[in-house]
């Protein structure tokens, strides 16, 4: 036997209220010396048997009501062999799932929002015939869910689920939740909410009660809480152009800032600017711990046309903000002709030596025209 709400059982201690009040009443009798005993008389050993059997029986009947409603809250379930013993609620279940960007953390176990994944699947291979089940993820999702009774489409739809970039609002997951148990079958209402748990999101969980009635019961599964080790993680905030002209063979410059989130510091990072695909170049730098700081870094485009510009910091826990993209646009030298019958004069020396680099150059004769 176990127990679906096992916190009720500490409720057991109530049950010892009756018999500590029955040995505090019980009080040594008292000797009274009286002259005549024919009050003695009145009273039969029968009845003074049948009075403490009375109040015997009222403790035990007591004691067992306050057990066996502490046992009605704990839900107890029996597991056995036996057909004739064997008992299953059917659940309605509810599943709110953190696909938000800080479950893209890995830790030694892997992914985060992969093993919060696998308990998704462990929770559905646990129902039975007669559940029923819905999906909620906390980002990103408008439309409004129901409850699945085809197990194995809700399994490829959480296999194929990814992280999302939007912000993450369990309140909103709360009133779809709620939405949906409106609607529910069976008298048990089970709550899974699969997440890291970051301070953003703790907030509504504290007024979280309003939401739900009572014969709904809320289970917090924490991904993260057996990690030993410290998430590191550095992030690309944003990326500006120091140039205000791009051109051919001259240098763009690029401001990079990167943030360290953690508590410690690092030294000898590897920044690294990709052109259409091709590394361009690199820059090391040091970061301190819980600090932002500019990184400098250029590139210099060898042909006109568009450019798409990745800037990519080191691998770490969170590679979601480890890459920052950027596109630019590098134009064709402007056309300049030239009319003149002069080919050796100031002017034409000039921009012909500009031809190809700056601008696109022509002569034309005078005669041509």
């Amino acid at each position: 036997m176990h127990f679906l709400n096992p916190l009720y059982l500490l409720g057991l201690v109530a049950a010892s209220i009756p018999v500590i009040i029955h040995l505090l009443v019980l009080r040594k009798n008292k000797t009274i010396e009286f002259s005549s005993i024919r009050f003695l008389k009145e009273l039969q050993k029968t009845e003074i048997r049948r009075l403490k059997l009375k109040q015997i029986l009222l403790l035990i009947l007591r004691t067992l009501i306050i057990v066996f409603l502490v046992l009605s809250f704990a839900r107890p379930v029996v597991k056995s062999n036996f057909p004739l013993l064997k008992t299953y609620s059917n659940v309605s279940a509810i599943v709110i799932l953190d696909n938000s960007i800080s479950m893209d953390v890995s830790d030694e176990f892997g992914n985060r929002f992969r093993q919060a994944k696998s308990i998704v699947n462990h929770l559905i291979s646990n129902l039975k015939d007669g559940d029923e089940l819905s999906v909620i993820f906390s980002s990103g999702e408008a439309e409004q869910p129901s409850f699945q009774f085809n197990f194995e489409a809700v399994k490829d739809e959480v296999s194929r689920s990814n992280i999302s970039v939007l912000p993450s609002s369990f309140e909103s997951a709360f009133r779809r939740a709620q939405k949906v148990l409106s609607k529910a079958k069976n008298f048990s209402k089970e709550i899974f909410i699969i997440s890291d748990f970051q301070k953003s999101s703790l907030l509504p969980f504290s007024d979280s009660t309003k939401f739900f009635d009572e014969n709904t019961t809320l289970h917090l599964i924490q991904i993260g809480a057996e990690s030993k080790i410290s998430i590191n993680n550095l992030s690309i905030d944003t990326v500006y152009s120091l140039s205000s002209i791009y051109e051919v063979d001259k240098t763009i410059d690029f401001e990079v800032r990167i943030r360290n989130n953690s508590e410690s510091s690092f030294e000898n990072v590897v920044l690294s600017l990709y052109a259409n695909g091709e590394k361009s170049t690199q820059r090391i730098f040091n970061i301190k711990a819980k600090s932002a700081q500019n990184v400098i870094i250029s590139f210099v485009p060898k042909s006109s046309g568009a450019y798409r510009c990745m800037f990519e910091i080191e691998s770490d826990a969170l590679d979601y903000d480890n890459k920052y993209w950027l596109g630019i646009i590098v134009p064709e030298p402007p056309k300049v002709a030239l009319i003149t019958d002069n080919s050796t004069g100031y002017l034409a020396t000039f921009l012909r030596s500009l031809d190809g680099k700056r601008i696109q150059y022509r002569e034309i004769s005078p005669n041509s025209i």
